[in-house]
């Protein structure tokens, strides 16, 4: 259930902006299994946070990003 809200909200995401310029991946798959385990709210929370990660990718700014130094951000 929390990960079809999930696909949906990401879904909408990039019906929204006609393209997904960027694709979220995880480094582990026990991650994301973590992350489907959050409350929905939670869970709508975090895509809120992640759209504008997926739109901009690495030309995301402040104030969402923030250099990190050595060129990581």
């Amino acid at each position: 259930m929390v990960f079809a809200c999930f696909q949906l909200a990401l879904s909408r995401v990039s019906a929204s902006a006609n393209i997904m310029a960027y694709l979220v991946e995880y480094f582990n798959e026990r991650v994301f299994t973590v992350i489907e385990g959050w409350p929905v709210d939670v869970l709508a929370d975090y895509v809120r946070l992640v759209e504008p990660l997926m739109e901009f990718g690495p030309d995301l700014q402040m104030p969402h990003s923030r250099s990190l130094g050595g060129g990581l951000f």
